[in-house]
């Protein structure tokens, strides 16, 4: 059977779960996730023999004195300037929107160690604002230049603890279209479990949480339509 907010979930959902709120650790397990693959997509550029220096642009949309420039008119920019989230399953369900964890604003840094230093300086103005890098802003990916991204390297291999587990779960997320799923093995989940690991939930509680995709392997092996890029181009674990 299949889900999608079209035809969602045979249950009434817990107040707890109506939406996907944006906590200080949603919001960080989100934007490491995003600051990882812009950090691949630089490194990947830095290691071709064609790189050359990431050129300056000039903002046409210059706005005197304000504290955040628009973002810069680029081809590029456009996906950090929609809600690439539009067309996951469980959008409107999970009520979130990638501009919620997003904010974008020129320049773009342009490369690893400027964005480490705006990561690491940044922060929110206001409760549940976007987090903002300091100087410089980083790419938010769509989906298919995420695919393209994880399709230049054999493996990506990250190392940590349960964070950096979230993190994956996070680009399960992503290279699913799944808000509700996207991070668990929901293919061989019980009724219960599907109700109780939607949306925050597949993060928030631990029992959903030690069912997180710990490989895009596994979902490969297991529910290989549920992933948008090709197959044999994406090796996370």
């Amino acid at each position: 059977m299949s889900f999608s907010d079209e035809s969602p979930p045979r249950w009434t959902l817990p107040p707890r779960i109506k939406s996907w709120s944006t906590s200080p650790r949603k919001l960080g397990v989100a934007l490491i996730g995003a600051g990882l693959l812009y950090t691949l997509s630089v490194f990947s550029f830095a290691a071709s023999p064609h790189a050359t220096s990431v050129p300056s642009r000039i903002n046409n949309t210059f706005i005197a004195n304000a504290a955040f420039q628009p973002p810069e008119p680029l081809p590029h920019r456009y996906s950090d300037t929609t809600d690439t989230f539009a067309d996951y399953k469980y959008r409107n369900t999970c009520n979130i929107s990638s501009l919620d964890l997003h904010a974008p604003f020129a320049p773009l840094c342009p490369d690893r160690q400027s964005l480490i230093t705006a990561m690491s300086s940044g922060g929110r103005i206001g409760n549940d604002a976007p987090y903002m890098p300091r100087g410089c802003d980083m790419r938010w990916f769509s989906t298919e230049e995420i695919c393209e991204i994880l399709s230049r390297f054999e493996k990506v291999v990250i190392v940590g603890d349960s964070m950096m587990r979230h993190v994956v779960g996070s680009i399960n997320v992503l290279i699913r279209k799944d808000l509700g799923y996207g991070a668990v093995t929901d293919w061989n989940f019980s009724p219960e479990e599907r109700q109780d690991c939607f949306c925050n939930y597949q993060f928030n509680v631990k029992a959903c949480s030690v069912q997180g995709i710990f490989r895009t392997a596994d979902v490969i092996k297991n529910d290989p339509e549920s992933v948008a890029c090709p197959v044999d181009k994406v090796d996370v674990t």
